[in-house]
Parts: C-alpha cells; structure tokens; sequence
C-alpha cells in the first residue's frame, strides 16, 4: 500500500457544496474513490457523528494472560507518550521483531521525533534498570518489593512532568465542570447526601489551583487516584448515571457530572499507568533486555479530499435534491423500495434536525484530513512486509481507543491486524493514506478494495438510522476511558476529542466504562503460551505486594 517516504504533502480544498447534487463533474478514478467515501461518511456525521459507546475488543481474561499484560504493556507505553490534550500527540507504536534486535516503531498525529521518541527512549531505559535490579534482587535471595515501589514512585513522577501540559488542560476542564456541577446541586431537586457533594468537589478544585508548584501535577494526580472509589466519588457517578436515565440536550447541566467523574479518573490514571508498565516487567523482559530501537515514523500525507463542483448550468442544490442524490447513490440502480425508503426518511430527518445545514457547516469548516497514528504504524508494517514481535502478534499499541474509521480501517486491512478497541466517534478530518500516482500507484487496487468495503459499512450504518428515524443522541461522550473501574452498566465514557482543538465539548453517547482495569499481576501457576510466564513465585509476590501497597489497588473491584 501507500509509501512511507519521498511523498509531497497535499491540502484539501473547501467547497460550498459538500455532497453535491445533480450531474457530476469530471474527475479520475482516486478521485472519485475518494469522494464516494466521504460522501455516506459525511452524511453519517450529520445523522450522529457518535455510532455507540466504546467497545472493547474483548473482556478481561481470568486468569490475566501473558498475551493480554504484553499487549496492555503496547498501550501504556502509548499512553505515557501522550503528552498533551488534543489529537497532535495520540500516539501508536508497533514493535518489529528481526533477528538482531527489536524495532519500536511509534507514530503520532504530528511528527513523534523531537519530544515523544526521546521520552520513550529514557523511559524505558529506566524501565530495563528496573528489571536489572529485580534480577539481582531475587538472585541475592532478597524481596524486590523495596526497589519495585521506589522505582514505581520515580517514574510515576517523571511520567507525570512529562504529561504535566495535558494535566494542566484536564484541571481546567475539570474546574469547569465542577463549577457547573456546584451550580446544578445549588439549585436542584437534590438530596442532602448529593448537595453535600458540593463542598467537596470545590475542594478538589481549589487543589488545581497549585499547578504551578514543582510537583503538583504529581500529587494531584495521585489525589484523584486516593479518591476515585471514595463515597463521594460514589454519589458523583450516580449523578452521571442520570446522564442516561433522563432525556435531555446535550448541553444539559447533568452533562457536568459525567465530566466531572471522568476527568478525575483521567487524573488518576497517570497513577495508574505507570505502576502498571512497573509491575509488568518481569513478564515482557524479553521485549526489555534484548537489544532495541526506537524509530520514529515520519507523518503520512492523507488522500486529499476536494468536494465535487457542481457543473456550470446544473443550478442551485436544494434540500431535496441534496437528499435525494445521495440517497440514489446509497442504492443499487434496481432497488426502487429502498431508494423510497430513504428518500421519505431523509426528509423527515431533515425537518426535524436540518441535516443539510449540518453538512454545510461541517463544508464550512473542514480541515485537510490527516491519516492517525494506529494507521500510520499499521501501514509501515504492511508496506515494508515487517515482522511483529511476540510470534506475529499483530497489535499495535495506542493511547486512545481508535476511532470509527480507523476501527473499520483496521477490520478490512488486508493484514488482518487485531481491531483495536473503539470509542465510535466519526471525524471527517479522518483520511486515508495517500497513493501517490492514484490510479497507477501498484496499491491502489488494494486500497479500493479496502475502502469499498468500508464504504458498504457506512452506508449500511447510515440507512439503519435513516430507517429507524433516529437523531442524534443527547449525551456526552470524550475519546479515553474513564478508568476507574472495568464495567458499569451501560456503556463506556472517555476522554479527549483526538481531533478536537477545543475543550472536548463534543456530544456522544455512553457512560462509565474503561479500557483500563486497575488489576496488574495475578498469581498462576500456568504456563504455556496465553498464560502467566513462569517466574519465582517469591518475585511474582513481591511483584504483587508492591502494586497493592503502592497504589492500593482493589483485586476484587468491579470489572
């Protein structure tokens, strides 16, 4: 598929039309590939641009196995290499096995090279000392438990330093969500025990305000990670289940409890992930001891997007003929039931919540797309014809759940990589990889395939809620996981817009689910492949010890 060097940058240009209607203008074969993506793409936007709540690729096993710590191992080391809020510094990162060394290859929405790839390269050489020092630990006959919950405390801090602008922006986002939350309390219908509720979030806030001091991002952090099973934090998240429960805008002031919840479990999470990446060690040694690198990929020029002209002479679109054009193009030529079908619910839909309006909007504003981080990595292995490390696993490590395009981007790649998890968000600024040469490029037929089969699915999901009339659903939803614990009923929140400049004020649907379990090492006696390695059981305790003692994590949550 596309090349990863020598290719020159291209913008997208804007139109008045977005969809388009009546007769279309010339252009090539890409092109036409291209803008029959993002034609059902941009009317699924308009319809909902959240497709359900997060998804998880599959639950936890019990016991944890091997290949579930190695690949969450991939992701907190992505994680960790976020550093800021936004979609510029998602990153990904796969890891090529040749016969000399490893390869850790990472990938970012913006060139990784200048601070994310020397972040990685010291973190883990902090985390092979580490390793080294349990070895000669256990070798000696003494506990690890002392050195483990040191070098947790350590890196936690340094982690923490390097991420302190992204947690300097969930403060914010958090100040403002209490604010609401104070406000809503003050005047609602609530209990005592909820009102009550209100003098301790305005003291979580007032412990924001110390940012700038050496160290505050730290001891935030780890005070919303204290706090985040605590009876308060309880009455909050029953506040936010309303979110569910209740009918009402996007914009309603219950939205500020969900926020508010899941900002203090982002918080906790720079707890969290760094005493895990600790406590994993002894069983990705293998990825840690044997000789590395760490290459950065250089950003990949997406497929341009340049939205049709309508051909002088073929007069104004309307709202009907808008519809009804896109309407045709989502049907085959012989299904007349069909093409009346979605032709009666396009303009009821229309009514109801302008659909047209929001397609020119979303015209007016659109940015040159950009092909993500996961998809970026998953390209390179591809193109280059790589080997992944742990026997051919094909998981690339990302610190956000991926995207829906990038979802369905993954599902039908001729690789077959594993589907990461989803948050189901769709983003227009979303591309794929550019073919340079177009039609002449040796992978555009395998990228045709690819993408009409992601074309068939998103008309699919777009003439489903056509069918079904449906608008928008009026909740909240961020990108990353809440975090605080694995399973709630419903469906997941997360965190951060990766495509959002703004405050992640975006409108979604879910609630209260994590890519993240709090559990890091379990005891076993298996091995084998899919299992827990085998290693001293006097090391796997103290292993063990030091991440209940350090982080006091609660084996028998909620998963």
């Amino acid at each position: 598929m596309p090349p990863r060097t020598n290719t020159r940058r291209v913008r997208s240009g804007s139109s008045q039309n977005l969809a388009g209607a009546g007769p279309r203008a010339h252009t090539g074969p890409y092109e036409k590939l291209i803008n029959r993506m993002y034609e059902p793409l941009k009317l699924l936007h308009a319809l909902d641009p959240v497709r359900g709540g997060h998804t998880a690729s599959a639950t936890l096993p019990s016991p944890i196995t091997t290949q579930h710590i190695r690949r969450q191992f991939r992701d907190d080391l992505a994680f960790l290499c976020e550093h800021d809020k936004g979609g510029d510094a998602c990153t990904a990162l796969g890891i090529e096995e040749r016969e000399d060394c490893l390869v850790y290859w990472v990938a970012a929405n913006t060139n990784p090279q200048n601070k994310i790839v020397p972040f990685l390269a010291d973190l883990m050489r902090r985390l092979v000392a580490v390793l080294k020092d349990v070895h000669a630990a256990v070798s000696s006959g003494n506990s690890s438990t002392a050195l483990l919950e040191t070098a947790s405390k350590e890196i936690t801090a340094y982690c923490t330093a390097y991420a302190l602008s992204k947690i300097k922006k969930i403060c914010a986002l958090l100040r403002k969500a209490i604010d609401n939350c104070t406000t809503s309390l003050a005047g609602g219908t609530f209990s005592g025990q909820e009102k009550a509720l209100a003098g301790w979030l305005q003291r979580v806030s007032q412990s924001t305000d110390a940012l700038g001091a050496v160290g505050a991002g730290l001891d935030l952090c780890r005070l919303a990670y204290d706090k985040r099973k605590s009876a308060e934090m309880q009455t909050l998240k029953a506040l936010a289940q309303m979110q569910q429960d209740q009918p009402h805008s996007a914009q309603s002031p219950l939205q500020c409890f969900s926020k508010a919840y899941h900002y203090i479990g982002r918080l906790a999470n720079h707890i969290r992930v760094p005493a895990r990446l600790v406590g994993s060690v002894m069983d990705v040694e293998d990825l840690l001891l044997n000789p590395f690198h760490i290459q950065a990929l250089p950003v990949v020029d997406s497929a341009p997007y340049r939205p049709l002209p309508r051909p002088s002479g073929a007069g104004p679109a309307t709202h009907r003929s808008l519809l009804e054009s896109i309407a045709v193009r989502m049907c085959r030529s012989d299904d007349t039931e069909l093409l009346a079908e979605l032709t009666a619910g396009l303009q009821e839909l229309e009514q109801k919540h302008q659909l047209t309006q929001r397609m020119q909007l979303d015209d007016k504003s659109f940015k040159a797309p950009r092909v993500h981080a996961e998809v970026q990595v998953l390209e390179h292995f591809h193109a280059q014809r790589l080997v992944w490390a742990d026997n051919g696993d094909r998981y690339i490590g990302c610190s956000k759940a991926a995207c829906y395009c990038c979802h369905l981007y993954f599902r039908h790649h001729p690789l077959r990589p594993v589907v990461p998890d989803c948050h189901n968000k769709v983003y227009l600024k979303w591309g794929p990889p550019l073919l340079v040469g177009g039609v002449a490029h040796p992978g555009f037929k395998e990228q045709q395939t690819l993408l009409n089969r992601f074309i068939e699915d998103v008309r699919k999901d777009a003439i489903e809620q056509i069918r079904e009339r449906r608008g928008r659903r009026p909740f909240w939803q961020p990108d990353s996981a809440t975090a605080i614990t694995q399973t709630v009923a419903g469906d997941n929140v997360d965190d951060g817009d990766r495509d959002n400049d703004g405050d992640d004020e975006d409108v979604g649907g879910g609630l209260l689910n994590s890519r993240f379990e709090d559990g890091v090492l379990h005891e076993s006696s298996n091995s084998g492949d899919g299992t827990i390695s085998a290693v001293s059981e006097k090391t796997y305790m103290s292993v063990d010890v030091m991440i209940r003692s350090l982080v006091s994590l609660d084996l028998n949550s909620d998963r």
